[in-house]
């Protein structure tokens, strides 16, 4: 199944709906102002506006609507992105059964999906929305102060912006390279954590301390890799800082000296100062989150690639590696007792039955039974000795016995697949747990094609 990358938006109707909050709520901040500044120069005349003094009252408490709406839709947009996710991660890997077989793939996969891929979205999407909300604030204040305070602050705040820039400029390339080894060597470490449960709670010593050696390089090598991205993201957030803040800081101890003797002038300045410095807080801010762009833009492009299934393999690609891992001369099928040829089987499928592969290990019999189900789809279900299949049944308190016959049971009686195929089915069982379930197989193969993996 071919897959773009383009299908995967993260500018959901939450997401829009968020930033129109936004916009609202800068707006309101914004017009405080113009309110206070009315009122400072009715004030310098002899007058007293309530007017003005209640739009100013309103313009500090109103932001809190918006902005908790706005939180509120994000929450959403938030839920819909990673079920988004999860809902095309499954259409991508339906059926992708040579990456299955793939043990290392699997576990680099898991630990994107259940760990990085969820802390990703929700971690782009907040720096999305504080970027969103920074850059209106400074947006809105900068045209209300320079109409309102000096035309000269659009020319310092310019400037500062553009020194700025160039700073963020040069530090991406090195901040693009050490994001994508703090966020591979994330995804390494995970990949140990999530092997955690065999190697700690079944008390081997000799595999935990395997485990735990492991655990232990890959955890030092996340804290180095962390260590030098947060160290280059904080110079180049206090460079972007001092260049930003300096010509506007510059102007502003001026600007008392150009307006000694126009009192009305100077008191809507001074009122207009922390306005001011808020914007110039906020440029920092917005800065400093722009200059983790290339991070978080690694970032995403990693859980986005997992989605690419440019590089799968087509199924005439993937039945050429399954076959090939099959030894024919290996592997003895039998029905009742009675051997059949091994390629007899893969020729044309019976409609129902029992057959039973055997085989030395290493001879690919789950491999055929894999190739099975790669030709006929659907129309088979295939079963693995170990796996975390969802089935109705409970897991909760049954031996490996009981659990193996609840799941064969539910097979028999909800499965619509015609073909069955189980994977070592026996794996561990005593000859009681064995010789009953085969009894329960059997029912089965009345009804269905059963071709099973054994060892015995």
């Amino acid at each position: 199944m071919a897959f773009e990358k383009k299908r995967f938006h993260l500018f959901n109707q939450g997401v829009l709906i968020a930033i129109g909050l936004l916009i609202i709520q800068q707006l309101i901040v914004a017009s405080s102002t113009i309110w206070i500044t009315r009122l400072i120069a009715q004030i310098q005349q002899g007058n007293f506006s309530y007017k003005f003094l209640g739009f100013y009252l309103a313009s500090l408490f109103l932001p809190y609507f918006p902005g908790a709406a706005a939180l509120i839709e994000m929450a959403k947009a938030k839920a819909w992105a990673n079920i988004q996710y999860i809902n095309i991660f499954s259409s991508v890997y339906h059926g992708q059964i040579v990456k299955w077989t793939n043990s290392s793939h699997h576990s680099t996969l898991s630990s994107i999906l259940t760990g990085e891929a969820p802390q990703t979205i929700n971690g782009y999407l907040d720096y999305l929305y504080y970027f969103a909300s920074c850059g209106l604030n400074v947006f809105f204040n900068l045209i209300i102060l320079v109409f309102i305070v000096e035309p000269l602050l659009l020319i310092s705040y310019a400037t500062g912006i553009l020194l700025a820039f160039l700073i963020l400029k040069t530090q991406k390339k090195w901040k693009r390279i050490l994001s994508i080894r703090a966020q591979q060597g994330r995804i390494k470490w995970t990949s140990m954590l999530l092997k955690a449960w065999d190697n700690i709670l079944l008390g081997n010593s000799y595999n935990f301390n395997i485990w735990q050696k492991k655990t232990d390089k890959r955890g030092k090598r996340l804290s180095a890799n962390s260590i030098k991205l947060e160290s280059l993201s904080q110079g180049v957030s206090m460079g972007m800082a001092f260049v930003l803040l300096g010509p506007s800081f510059a102007l502003i101890c001026y600007l008392p000296m150009m307006y000694e003797y126009n009192l009305t002038t100077l008191a809507i300045m001074i009122v207009a100062l922390p306005g001011l410095f808020q914007m110039s807080t906020y440029s920092y801010e917005m800065l400093f989150v722009l200059a983790d762009f290339p991070m978080q833009k690694s970032r995403m492009n990693t859980v986005r690639n997992l989605l690419d299934s440019s590089d799968f393999p087509q199924i005439e690609q993937s039945y050429d590696k399954l076959e090939k891992r099959v030894h024919w001369d290996k592997i003895r099928v039998s029905c009742h007792e009675t051997e059949i040829p091994s390629k007899t089987i893969i020729e044309s499928l019976p409609c129902q039955g029992r057959y039973t592969i055997k085989g030395e290990n290493g001879s690919g019999k789950s491999s055929l039974l894999l190739l099975f189900k790669l030709m006929k789809g659907g129309e088979a279900f295939y079963l693995p000795a170990k796996h975390e299949l969802a089935f109705q049944l409970s897991k909760d308190g049954f031996s490996r016995g009981q659990l193996v016959q609840k799941t064969l049971q539910e097979i028999l009686e909800k499965l619509d697949a015609s073909i069955v195929l189980l994977d070592e089915w026996d794996a561990n069982l005593d000859t009681f747990n064995q010789q009953q379930l085969s009894r329960l197989i059997d029912k089965i193969s009345q009804k269905k094609c059963v071709i099973e993996v054994r060892h015995r």
